[in-house]
């Protein structure tokens, strides 16, 4: 298409111009001939049409983001999951490098990562590439494959408690996010999915120390309290053998009150990447005297 105008409009001597107009609803590609500035030659105006520009942008180079995710994402063994990226765009297509861990597979188009993953793997890097027509994402994610959280208590301590002498009380701070299966350690379990859930407080048919087991997501475990009155149960935990994939809330005093924990048996290290606070975190816990050098605090704050 070809529109004249006249030198009047775009006087100015020897232009030579190559405008580009982007509106919201198409782009025009504007180029203007060399004015003659005594003879009042007009300019000429050339108009690509929207395809023909279309064509041309179509060219360029995708924008590219790259972003790290740093907090790991830890499958139970043998237990089923989910975890789906926090990316910034919305994707059409995913591709993920290396290969997954045995049984868990990549949503080729939302980026969800889930299955059941069936052999033990350590926090392994991934390249997680997502695009759609307009830009592109490539995420840093860290996946572990790990055994189930397994933590002893002892139903009729007595001292910082709520519960009864045959029951206890899973510490699940209300902002984390839960999906899992607890097995109380006599034969019966359950899934828990809020934090608030009726479930998390079980009454055993007697009084005793039992093994208490929890695959899937757990993020938000811990204590809270250092004085009386107590919602919770810290007097009643006496050992952590296995920390698995659970993650602790961010708020402090996570064992706090434990007062009949000498330490932990277990001799992986909980995953604290997110744990900026660790305020309090074994006040009152009189005689704890567990080997926490192994730890990594380093987000702490």
């Amino acid at each position: 298409m070809m529109i004249k105008t006249t030198k009047n409009r775009f006087q100015k001597w020897g232009i030579t111009a190559l405008l580009f107009l982007f509106f919201q609803t198409g782009c025009l590609n504007v180029k203007l001939s060399p004015f003659n500035n005594t003879d009042g030659a007009s300019g000429i105006i050339t108009l690509l049409s929207q395809s023909i520009l279309a064509d041309l942008l179509a060219t360029t180079t995708t924008p590219v983001t790259t972003l790290n995710y740093a907090i790991p994402e830890l499958f139970t063994q043998n237990y089923p999951g989910s975890f789906t990226p926090p990316l910034t765009i919305t994707p059409d297509s995913c591709s993920v490098s290396p290969a997954l861990p045995a049984g868990l597979s990549l949503d080729p188009v939302t980026c969800t990562i889930s299955g059941t993953a069936t052999t033990l793997q350590g926090k392994t890097t991934y390249t997680l590439t997502a695009s759609n027509s307009q830009e592109s994402v490539i995420l840093t994610i860290i996946i572990g494959v790990v055994q189930p959280f397994q933590f002893t208590v002892k139903t009729d301590n007595a001292g910082n408690i709520k519960t009864g002498a045959n029951q206890f009380q899973l510490p699940l701070d209300s902002a984390g996010t839960y999906n899992f299966q607890v097995e109380w350690g006599d034969g019966t379990s359950h899934i828990i999915t809020a934090w608030d859930q009726a479930e998390k407080v079980h009454t055993y048919g007697g009084v005793g120390t039992y093994t208490i087991t929890i695959s899937g997501k757990i993020d938000g475990f811990g204590f809270k309290e250092i004085i009386a009155p107590y919602t919770e149960d810290p007097s009643k935990l006496i050992d952590v053998a296995n920390w698995g994939q659970v993650k602790l809330h961010n708020n402090g005093a996570q064992f706090a009150s434990c007062d009949l924990l000498p330490s932990f048996t277990a001799t992986d290290t909980p995953e604290l990447t997110h744990i900026t606070n660790m305020w309090y975190m074994f006040r009152n816990a009189a005689i704890f005297n567990g080997n926490i050098s192994a730890w990594d605090t380093s987000s702490v704050t």
